[in-house]
């Protein structure tokens, strides 16, 4: 059958022809390239995105209520709520500050926090070292970059001050508390390690001469309408007036802005990749072509029809296009794999991420595979509608020969 003998010379000829073969799988090879660019890319970046999120969600929660002009009575009422719904959670008084070490001072964000009434309980991993529960009261948690800038090295006294709070009969002198620090820790954020402090809450009890809470941290994963719902149908309208509910996305938008831009980016430059590999792959098929034309059309005149051999042309070519791309996805898995398995520590010290890690999503497949389909698709369209353009013009001339004879 001439369909069977035209698959057979096609497979030969790109596949084994030692002098036709080359531009077409050096095209495909690229387009190979493409998708497996692509998915490195995304699982890579997505899993280095990702750490970057988990690092200031394990400090910082997934979400914050903020509590305006509320006695301590109400402060726990609704504490009590929020763990119902959300056990890991963290009461706390935040504010700005400035610290002092000898003649060094540098401002900070002051996180007040009581681990008495936490003792056996849960408690955010960045406070949860060096056994502190087993200490009567946490004194002060120091990062280790703040430590740096201050030149301090603990064990040691620190001076705390809050500008919010001054004695009138000093003059408006902000208020003083010293502040023993035992040890230094590090949350592998740099942009908190530098100007955020953890120290017990009776110190800033002691500046502000009053027992009070600010906020409640969550670490839990948080749906905020229904959080707010929930909230809402539980509290007293006087109480629910002085909440506010802010979720990480809120309130790092430069951070989640950066990250989502980094990715597009990226996307963008190795997508474009694609188009060059595409031209490569409407020049190879062109090549390709122009040297098996005559062989091509000798398959119309041995009875197979212009329509089976477009179809046939366009059956092979999408089968190698889609192939080739199956293929890419299989080994950037197997790549992804192995350098998550066997990848060690590949980035310098300074690096937090020393190992690459890896973050596989469907989504990042889809694209992988859809973004090379796509592009070469329409490149592919272009060379075989021209290969019909140049099909027609032969017949014409065929039939043109038959009618003088």
């Amino acid at each position: 059958m001439p369909l069977k003998q035209f698959f057979f010379y096609f497979t030969r000829y790109v596949l084994f022809s030692k002098f036709r073969q080359g531009p077409v799988l050096l095209a495909f090879g690229g387009l190979m390239l493409a998708s497996f660019s692509l998915l490195v890319l995304q699982s890579t970046m997505g899993g280095l995105q990702k750490n970057v999120i988990d690092r200031q969600v394990a400090v910082l929660g997934h979400a914050t209520l903020k509590l305006r002009q509320l006695d301590e009575d109400s402060v726990l009422f609704i504490y009590e709520l929020v763990q119902k719904k959300y056990p890991k959670s963290f009461l706390e008084y935040e504010f700005e500050g400035m610290v002092r070490y000898l003649s060094y001072i540098s401002p900070a964000l002051v996180h007040g926090v009581d681990l008495i009434s936490y003792k056996g309980k849960w408690m955010p991993s960045h406070l949860n070292q060096s056994n502190v529960r087993n200490k009567v009261f946490l004194e002060t948690a120091l990062p280790i970059d703040l430590a740096y800038k201050l030149e301090f090295s603990p064990p040691g006294e620190l001076a705390l001050f809050s500008p919010q709070s001054v004695d009138s009969f000093f003059m408006d002198i902000p208020r003083k508390e010293s502040i023993q620090v035992g040890r230094v820790m590090s949350t592998d954020v740099p942009e908190i390690d530098q100007f955020h402090l953890w120290t017990d809450i009776r110190h800033v009890w002691n500046l502000y001469y009053e027992k009070k809470w600010n906020l409640i941290r969550i670490f839990n994963p948080v749906d905020k309408e229904n959080f707010l719902s929930y909230l809402k149908n539980s509290l007293p309208p006087k109480l629910w007036e002085q909440i506010s509910l802010s979720l990480w996305e809120d309130e790092f938008q430069a951070l989640n802005y950066a990250l989502k831009l980094e990715s597009r980016v990226m996307f963008f430059l190795f997508a474009s990749m694609g188009v060059l590999i595409s031209l490569s792959i409407s020049s190879g098929l062109y090549l390709f072509f122009s040297k098996t034309q005559r062989d091509l059309f000798s398959f119309w005149i041995l009875g197979l029809s212009k329509r089976q051999l477009n179809r046939s042309m366009k059956f092979f070519v999408y089968a190698l296009s889609i192939s080739s791309i199956l293929l890419g996805l299989f080994l950037a898995t197997l790549f992804l794999l192995s350098l998550r398995k066997w990848g060690g520590e590949l980035m310098p010290e300074v690096f937090v991420d020393r190992k690459i890690p890896i973050l596989f999503k469907y989504q990042s497949y889809l694209f992988a595979f859809f973004i090379p389909s796509l592009i070469s698709s329409i490149f592919i369209h272009w060379c075989l509608v021209d290969f019909g353009n140049e099909l027609e013009k032969e017949s014409s001339m065929v039939n043109k020969l038959k009618g003088q004879d």
